[in-house]
């Protein structure tokens, strides 16, 4: 749980455009948790591509999804995003 706790605030402190480094913030007594608690919890990420990628969710086709693909006449396949779980839709 640790390490998933750590993975996650680098990468919503990437998502403000600063280092990973910046958790080290926290080992400075009372200020310091003080600090990531606003960078972490309070603070927007980045509307635009910053160096460490594009902000979450900016891509134009981010919630778009395919027509499916024809199973019968009635029928159609749907993927979802991670193409893991399709689902069949039925035209009533």
């Amino acid at each position: 749980m640790f390490w998933a706790l750590i993975s996650t605030a680098i990468k919503r402190i990437h998502d403000t455009g600063r280092s990973g480094v910046w958790l080290w913030i926290v080992l400075i007594p009372v200020v310091g948790p003080l600090i990531l608690i606003f960078f972490l919890g309070f603070r927007k990420g980045n509307r635009t591509k910053n160096r460490f990628g594009a902000a979450p969710g900016s891509a134009p086709d981010y919630y778009k999804n395919d027509n499916g693909r024809s199973v019968k006449d009635e029928e159609r396949i749907i993927d979802d995003v991670t193409q893991i779980n399709p689902l069949l839709l039925r035209r009533l």
